[in-house]
């Protein structure tokens, strides 16, 4: 019986991933550096990605999080890491170790002879190549709507249970209600933005990006060599990274803002909510 391809189905001698999608693989895989930069820069300055007319609009009406490309951003990493846990034999990780999307690229690529030869490499190659593809989408796409989280109203369902959507909510810039097409509640997309900005305080950020967060969403200027040094101080906590870049929650840089920078005012998130 002739072997196959995993993944496209061709003749292949030892059932091994073929020298064709192998090399798609590694493509894909080499490009992560870049997308991750592309990626950080659209979640953190959706503003400048295109709208309607090609400007930018009034500050109080834009999102300064693009919370679409932070979830392509996080769903991208997390395939990484899973694969990358799948196929590092060389050293062992923890199964509790989180890397940096970065590292775990560079592991995927370190160890793709192993990867070849994985039971599951057309699911590598699958869930891979579609992290990468949303990931183009979200840099690629204007922005004429902006994203405000997934709905979270509630209903109850024919067996009498209590249900809440999850549908993706888009807003125009300038909306005070944003309507969900699946379940057909209006959503106060000021409560809304609250709640993402809410999630936002447990992203993990490296010094560069805190700044330019901390400026859209706060209104504050906080110099990028100012939150290193803070760092190096020990003043804001690092979360354990294999990647090379330190980094730590927003949430421990915007507490340190409020309770240290005088006489900068309180950085509360009823100030944040006002700055959108």
């Amino acid at each position: 019986m002739t072997a196959v391809c995993p993944s496209c189905g061709c003749e292949q001698g030892a059932a091994l991933l073929c020298a064709q999608e192998t090399d798609q693989l590694e493509k894909q895989l080499h490009a992560i550096p870049d997308l991750l930069d592309e990626l950080a820069t659209t979640v953190s300055k959706q503003a400048k990605i295109g709208q309607a007319g090609g400007k930018p609009g009034p500050a109080h009406l834009r999102n300064p999080i693009n919370y679409g490309a932070l979830d392509v951003a996080t769903h991208l990493s997390t395939v990484l890491n899973a694969w990358a846990h799948a196929v590092w034999h060389d050293k062992p990780i923890p199964d509790t170790a989180r890397l940096a999307p970065l590292t775990a690229a560079r592991v995927l690529l370190a160890n793709i002879d192993h990867a070849r030869r994985h039971p599951d490499v057309d699911k590598l190659v699958t869930e891979v190549g579609e992290a990468v593809g949303k990931a183009r989408q979200a840099i690629d796409r204007p922005a004429t709507r902006v994203y405000v989280g997934l709905c979270r109203a509630q209903s109850t369902d024919q067996y009498g249970q209590t249900v809440q959507c999850s549908a993706e909510l888009y807003a125009r810039e300038n909306a005070t209600q944003v309507h969900c097409r699946v379940c057909n509640a209006d959503t106060d997309v000021v409560d809304q933005r609250k709640w993402l900005l809410e999630q936002a305080e447990e992203m993990i950020v490296t010094a560069k990006q805190a700044s330019v967060l901390v400026g859209d969403v706060g209104q504050l200027t906080v110099r990028e060599s100012d939150i290193r040094n803070w760092v190096a101080r020990g003043k804001i906590p690092l979360r354990p990274s294999f990647s090379t870049q330190r980094q730590f929650e927003l949430g421990a840089l915007l507490t340190y803002i409020s309770q240290h920078s005088q006489p900068v005012p309180t950085l509360s998130l009823a100030r944040i909510t006002k700055a959108v």
